[in-house]
Order: C-alpha cells, then sequence, then structure tokens
C-alpha cells in the first residue's frame, strides 16, 4: 500500500469492518472503523504484563485484555470469556458492522481438539449476528482471503505479516515486545496479521471506490 493510499484509509469516517482470527489460546480481533485500526488481543506471557493496556502507534491501536482463563477451567468458561470480551467490543461500534472470521476445514467432532474451536466460532458468530448493529457475518476460507491479500492462497505466517506491517506502516513484534527471527511467528504477531488480513482487501476496495466517486463528480 502506498503513503496516500495510507493517507485516504486514514480519512474515511462511517465504515466498520471486523476480522476475527479465532483459537482457544491466541484469538485476535482486528477492527477498522472511523478511518483507523484497532487489534485486540488476550494476554499470555508474564512478560506481557508489563505492556500498557492501550498501545497507540500511527494510526493503529493495540488493546491487550485480561487473559483467557487456563485450560484447567471448562471449555465453556473459556468460550464465554473470550465472546463477551470481543462482543462488547463490537456491540459499541457505530453504524453498521461487517464481520468475517477465518474458516476452517470441520473435522470429526472428537479429533483432537478441533471440534472446540469450531463450538467457539458457531456460538460467536451466533452471538455476532445477533447484535443490532450487525449486518453481515461470513467465515472466509485461509486460502481465500490469502490469495486476495497476498496474491497466494499458501502464504507463509511470514508473508502475511510482513505484508500487514508494511501496510499498516508499525512493527508489530516492537510493538508487543516479541523477538523477530525465531524458527515460527509466535502469538500473538500471527494472529493479529491474519485478523487484519481478513479485512484488509474489503476495506482496501471502499477506499478505492470512494475515491473513484469523487473523481466522476
Amino acid at each position: 500500500m502506498t503513503t496516500m493510499e495510507r493517507n485516504q484509509m486514514s480519512t474515511l469516517p462511517g465504515l466498520c469492518y471486523v476480522g476475527l482470527d479465532l483459537s482457544l489460546v491466541s484469538p485476535c480481533m482486528a477492527i477498522y472503523d472511523n478511518g483507523g485500526w484497532s487489534l485486540y488481543c488476550f494476554q499470555q506471557l508474564r512478560k506481557d504484563r508489563e505492556l500498557p493496556p492501550i498501545i497507540t502507534h500511527n494510526n493503529l491501536t493495540i488493546h491487550i485484555m485480561p487473559p483467557i482463563p487456563n485450560k484447567d477451567m471448562d471449555r465453556f468458561t473459556r468460550y464465554k470469556h473470550i465472546v463477551d470480551s470481543f462482543t462488547q467490543v463490537v456491540r459499541l461500534r457505530p453504524g453498521t458492522v461487517h464481520t468475517k472470521i477465518e474458516g476452517y476445514g470441520f473435522a470429526a467432532t472428537g479429533q483432537g481438539s478441533a471440534y472446540k474451536l469450531h463450538e467457539l466460532s458457531g456460538i460467536i458468530a451466533y452471538t455476532l449476528h445477533s447484535l443490532s448493529n450487525m449486518s453481515t457475518v461470513a467465515f472466509v476460507p485461509p486460502t481465500q482471503w490469502k490469495k486476495l491479500y497476498v496474491d497466494s492462497g499458501f502464504a507463509s505466517k511470514e508473508t502475511v505479516v510482513e505484508r500487514v506491517e508494511s501496510d499498516l506502516g508499525v512493527d508489530l513484534y516492537q510493538l508487543m515486545n516479541r523477538k523477530r527471527g525465531g524458527k515460527k511467528v509466535p502469538n500473538p504477531i500471527q494472529d493479529m496479521a491474519d485478523a487484519v488480513g481478513l479485512i484488509f482487501p474489503s476495506v482496501q476496495q471502499m477506499v478505492r471506490s470512494k475515491e473513484q466517486n469523487k473523481r466522476k463528480k
């Protein structure tokens, strides 16, 4: 994304897109509205306690929410914490909200812990759909949104993170106090990037459409 496009995006009012990258360990929500980006994730490591609850940089605000109950708690308590935390944020958004949730292939019930993620996805989709300001809730397969965002449905996590950092003009590793260059992208960096990638093409399309309409007038 060019600097000009980023500046145009920062001045667009009246638009709200929500991207959800769900997991039971490190779920993350990205929101674009009123010309700004917000990321919501949960405390995970002890050093996360040293991070301020709200981190701002350029046109991005990161919210660090209380940690998810540990695995010793029953799964429904954990579901409730995740769903309530995200829903409370979305409910306060003005105007019409469009939500995209990363979809997964539904494995047979009982196969590993995949069924828990499917349960969580269904609960949060139903809860969000019930909100008065919600317009659409859609599941998008990883291969589909990655193809739209980085031109490859099988792009690596590193590729997605690099693209998001470039588009938003931020260093997520530095902001979240994580080390770059390990064997894999750490949480919640990869989850933040996926949540943004889910909705970025829709936001960018809106920016370009508005600019085209202005030129026609």
